[in-house]
């Protein structure tokens, strides 16, 4: 069983939609882009009417909304507008939002993606700290949504890291989970990534130490990327996922270890890959990946092409160690460093994956000599009467 993918085109919009349906619970990711339409207040708004004509379409009492990540073009002249367009929360519909300059290359001004959880079983959806955080109850499981989450500092990158982790790890334990034990996904934008990242490594790596994260056990699947707030004073801002319920058994890091070498022999912490086994289906969360070898250093030097090729082998390689392939990507997000790659890599990628909902931004991967860098979800079909259903 694989993932359903279809577009929805109108004058004003296109959807490309991944859902994965098994018992009687479907998954969709989207991806919405506007056309047709150059200023941004009437982009955004078309952006936000498609989203919930889909969810009135599905029924808002089995469709829930659960994460947004809207990629901004100039996101401090943008973010001003988009607290006049709440459409969705006048029609009592609320999720975790994050919001992040990333500029798309397609001469828009910006994308959504957008997940939701559409199912006849009972479901609680917890929006009490929306739009940071949403909080979602099924069956033996809760899943922890969090988003554009800055320091409360205006400090150094490294400062602004220490304190996203400190208050990410105050609320968690508020909420009975374990960061430890329950975060399987961060994504950390940094702004001007080159002379910040390195901040963000070291206060990640102190952060990982105070609780256990080592090279003997694991980390966790992260993607770290330019990327900008819309407060100019803030320097780094974090999206997370956890989840509560999981019997370690249930979660597995991959390494691909012919193609590629664990992070902390370059200084980094972070896995390559996340997979997460429920009953039904297996959820497996891939970091950004570049093109590199397994001794780390980048593979074909100012070739965007054979990178873009080296990086979905890579990717490859992390799904083949859980028994998947590329046909179960959900959606796909493709970073690149230099705008004049985006032709090639636009026609690249249509090509090989004409169906999956994708976006392709402008941010610089934190290594100058990568190109590119993608990043991806993917589901896959299981049966494992051992583990409750997603």
């Amino acid at each position: 069983m694989l993932p359903v993918m279809w577009n929805k085109t109108s004058d004003k919009c296109q959807m490309s939609i991944s859902t994965f349906t098994k018992e009687r619970t479907s998954e969709h990711h989207i991806m919405i882009t506007p056309r047709g339409i150059h200023n941004f207040y009437e982009q955004y708004q078309t952006l936000k009417e498609a989203l919930l004509s889909f969810i009135l379409e599905r029924g808002k009492r089995s469709c829930h909304l659960i994460f947004q990540r809207i990629f901004f073009s100039d996101i401090t002249n943008q973010s001003d507008i988009i607290t006049d367009v709440d459409m969705l929360k006048d029609n009592g519909i609320e999720s975790t939002i994050s919001c992040v300059q990333q500029a798309p290359l397609n001469h828009v001004k910006c994308t959504l993606y957008a997940y939701l959880i559409e199912t006849e079983e009972q479901c609680d959806i917890d929006h009490s700290n929306a739009p940071y955080h949403t909080e979602i109850h099924k069956g033996n499981y809760s899943h922890l949504w969090s988003g554009r989450l800055v320091a409360k500092n205006n400090g150094s990158s490294y400062q602004q890291t220490e304190n996203i982790f400190g208050d990410y790890h105050h609320f968690l334990t508020s909420k009975g989970y374990h960061f430890e034990e329950m975060c399987h996904r961060t994504w950390l934008y940094v702004r001007d990534v080159d002379t910040n990242y390195h901040g963000v490594v070291e206060a990640r790596n102190d952060y990982f130490d105070t609780v256990g994260l080592v090279p003997s056990n694991h980390f966790v699947t992260s993607t770290g990327i330019e990327g900008r707030d819309r407060d100019v004073k803030k320097n780094v801002l974090m999206d997370a996922y956890a989840v509560k319920g999981l019997k370690k058994e249930q979660v597995r890091y991959i390494k691909a270890l012919t193609h590629l070498n664990p992070t902390h022999e370059y200084g980094v912490r972070f896995e390559r890959g996340t997979a997460i086994e429920f009953g039904d289906r297996k959820h497996i969360y891939i970091s950004g990946t570049a093109s590199i070898d397994n001794k780390g250093e980048i593979v074909h030097s100012n070739h965007i092409l054979l990178q873009a090729d080296r990086a979905m082998e890579n990717i490859s390689a992390l799904l083949d160690e859980e028994d998947a392939t590329t046909e179960n990507i959900m959606q796909m997000i493709i970073y690149l460093r230099d705008v004049a790659d985006y032709s090639i890599i636009e026609t690249y990628y249509n090509e090989r994956y004409p169906n999956t909902p994708k976006v392709i931004v402008l941010a610089p991967v934190c290594r100058p000599g990568w190109l590119i860098e993608i990043e991806c979800i993917a589901i896959k079909s299981i049966h494992n009467p051992d583990f409750a259903n997603f």
